[in-house]
């Protein structure tokens, strides 16, 4: 596996992680368990990571591997 590769999965655990603590923190909020949470139970900080890291693991390129597929 390639260095980028590595980067990649890096990257997209720490989207797990931070969809994870939205959810947690969204239930605890008293939120439906049955719905999904959203952006609004992350900091602004935490959101702004998130973007980030959404461009970079799923980039235009990226994005046409998978069509290919």
């Amino acid at each position: 596996m390639t260095n980028a590769e590595q980067l990649r999965q890096q990257k997209a655990r720490r989207l797990q992680q931070l969809s994870r603590l939205a959810r947690e923190r969204y239930l605890e909020s008293g939120g439906d368990p049955y719905r999904s949470a959203n952006e609004q139970q992350l900091t602004k900080a935490e959101q702004e990571e998130f973007q980030n890291l959404l461009s970079q693991v799923f980039d235009p390129e990226y994005i046409q591997r998978y069509q290919e597929k």
